[in-house]
């Protein structure tokens, strides 16, 4: 009897024949040592991508739809996959070296069942790492899941299209109990392309659904906060990147599933998990680190999704925030609560005791926590976040 699948790898695609064709020669032409299916979603595409897959690709399953459904077509490869573990990938994205292998081993040595995610390190061409603007999340392009999580927690959300549907699924593992873990070797190449990208689009799904995700989960003493500071960062980053229509648009779009989800608090989580999803105890800890030698103040560098949470702790614990950095020119000269956003240039004053990286993307503390320390040496710079031992959750006990 042949031996059963081990892995799932799921691929939604659309529109992305040439670049798809490049992903499933890397997935088809990999030695794995166990069996496995490859599934592709074609979401409705007009150029010649199923052609191709049913040619060159014969043992690649590729379910048809009439219509892009999205995220949602992450739960439509689900339904039919037979895998023990899924392997979520985009059509640009595909796993490097034994990484796979690695995170079968990880979740296998897993005796508790707690570990709902690997959220694999996402390598650009150029060199460059991705990962998510929170790092207790995954990101779509290169995850690995044992397939019981969405028997426990279920499938993807279908209420995005694209952006942020991550965000819910790790908000719902997170809630139930489980751990997502980020291991730097563990690595997906990710092919991105400017094909099917139009900025405004994207601004307009990122605002929209991240109004969504914060209304559903968090209590309302939580989500104001977060809403605000998600309309205010992500207005800058539309500034800059020429996209203010599609901000409008979505703030429009995802204010009317705010009001949606005030009348109805079915999906609200508890205070105390909502702690979690905001990493409170984490940035806590950071924060009471840095306040033992802080007389002067601290520079944050950098505006990420959890701002709001870092200047809470620093107040609660005394610690003064002299300014806030970021790279973005046209957050620069703007404030915060009073507290006003710089250029790097106010690195070189030196008047300050200490650097905590404001980001929560393990790929930006990496970044410019080697920055900073060139830039601001001797003093300390923090970061908020860090990967996980891989070698601890490979050894056998």
């Amino acid at each position: 009897m042949e031996d059963k699948i081990k892995v799932s790898f799921i691929l939604p695609s659309f529109n992305r024949e040439v670049i798809l064709r490049q992903v499933l020669s890397r997935l088809s032409g990999h030695v794995y040592n166990f069996n496995y299916e490859i599934i592709v979603v074609d979401n409705n595409s007009s150029d010649n991508s199923v052609a191709m897959v049913k040619e060159l690709f014969p043992r690649v399953r590729v379910l048809e739809m009439k219509s892009n459904l999205g995220a949602k077509s992450r739960n439509v490869a689900l339904e039919v996959a037979s895998g023990e573990y899924i392997m979520m990938l985009d059509d640009d994205s595909y796993p490097i070296d034994d990484s796979v292998e690695k995170a079968i081993a990880v979740l296998e040595n897993d005796a508790e069942g707690k570990v709902g995610c690997i959220a694999f390190n996402i390598q650009r061409v150029d060199g460059s790492f991705e990962t998510s603007g929170i790092y207790m999340n995954f990101t779509g392009c290169g995850a690995m899941f044992p397939k019981s999580i969405f028997e426990l927690i279920g499938n993807y959300p279908e209420d995005y299209l694209y952006y942020a549907e991550e965000y819910d699924l790790s908000s719902r593992i997170m809630a139930g109990g489980f751990r997502i873990l980020n291991f730097k070797e563990l690595q997906v190449l990710h092919l991105k392309t400017p094909v099917n990208r139009n900025f405004n689009s994207i601004m307009c799904q990122l605002v929209r659904n991240n109004l969504l995700l914060w209304s559903k989960y968090l209590p309302a003493e939580y989500s104001a906060l977060q809403i605000k500071t998600e309309l205010w960062r992500y207005f800058h980053i539309a500034r800059k990147e020429d996209a203010l229509e599609g901000y409008e648009r979505g703030k429009d779009l995802g204010m009317i599933e705010v009001g949606k989800y005030k009348a109805d608090r079915s999906f609200e989580i508890l205070p105390v998990k909502a702690d979690i999803l905001m990493d409170k105890e984490n940035i806590r800890n950071i924060v009471s680190r840095i306040a033992i030698n802080s007389q002067k103040g601290i520079i944050i560098f950098s505006v990420g999704k959890l701002l709001h949470v870092v200047l809470d702790e620093a107040e609660k614990a005394g610690v003064k925030v002299l300014g806030i950095i970021d790279d973005n020119k046209f957050m620069q000269s703007d404030t915060w609560d009073g507290i006003t956003i710089y250029s790097r240039q106010r690195l070189l004053r030196k008047d300050y005791d200490a650097v905590l990286i404001g980001s929560s993307s393990l790929a930006l503390n990496d970044r410019y926590e080697e920055e900073l320390k060139e830039a601001c040496c001797p003093i300390p710079v923090y970061r908020l976040c860090g990967y996980d031992n891989l070698n601890t959750y490979l050894r056998r006990d």
